[in-house]
């Protein structure tokens, strides 16, 4: 995180994020990040992904069954 302040939902739930933060997912591993602030948010991305590499992760709620 380079500034601002969010929200990063994970695995386990949410965690708030702030400037100065850093975070690790794994492959297929379901995370969002999300600005829920009044300012950006600024991060910084790392990442090795094939070109054109997408994936959705409907939140459990939404989810039909």
């Amino acid at each position: 995180m380079i500034a601002g302040s969010g929200t990063v939902r994970h695995d386990h739930g949410q965690t708030g994020i702030e400037s100065g933060d850093c975070f690790l997912f794994k492959p297929g591993q379901a995370h969002q990040l999300t600005n829920d602030s009044h300012s950006d948010l600024v991060i910084l991305v790392v990442a090795d992904n094939p070109i054109g590499e997408s994936y959705h992760y409907p939140k459990e709620a939404n989810v039909d069954r």
